[in-house]
């Protein structure tokens, strides 16, 4: 999908207005992300904001990134965040993914961070959803809230970002 038919999904999908999509670049990968809050895309999860990510090199959507709680809801009720989680992975497990390569609740580093679910479809194309619980501080530091991430990948292994080629 080219950025226009993007937006038009997304103008479509959600009842909101062009102007209600902000358009950022990463300058670092040189590509073009579409974002929308969203109230209630998963309930129970709280407002989201969801990213359709455009590539470098064909300007067509190749990842989509939604996130839930964080700075998107700093309020967010931890227990309805892992509630979602679950509710997405157990959708998920459902939906046909190869058994090769899956992962479910798998702790990353020190534990604070969770991929509740990673799977390929047959085209190769992957969803991965990870659940991050920051550990509270040792001082009077008030802990950050936790996260969901919930990303579809068209090309994991090979997405249309800006890279440096060999020999320069």
């Amino acid at each position: 999908m080219t950025g226009d038919e993007v937006t038009k999904a997304i103008t479509k999908d959600f009842k909101i207005e062009g102007k209600d999509i902000r358009r950022e670049t990463n300058a670092t990968e040189r590509t073009t992300s579409l974002i929308v809050k969203v109230d209630d895309l998963q309930t129970g999860a709280g407002p989201a904001v969801v990213a359709y990510i455009l590539g470098h090199s064909t300007q067509k959507l190749f990842q989509v990134n939604i996130l839930w709680g964080g700075a998107v809801n700093p309020k967010v009720d931890p227990n309805a965040l892992v509630g979602a989680a679950n509710a997405l992975r157990n959708y998920f497990v459902g939906q046909g993914y190869r058994q090769e390569g899956m992962l479910l609740n798998a702790p990353v580093g020190d534990g604070s961070q969770v991929v509740v679910f990673r799977g390929t479809d047959g085209q190769g194309r992957m969803s991965l959803l990870t659940l991050a619980v920051p550990p509270k501080p040792s001082d009077d530091t008030p802990a950050l809230p936790p996260s969901l991430q919930l990303s579809y990948i068209e090309k994991p292994n090979e997405p249309d970002v800006f890279k440096i080629e060999k020999g320069f």
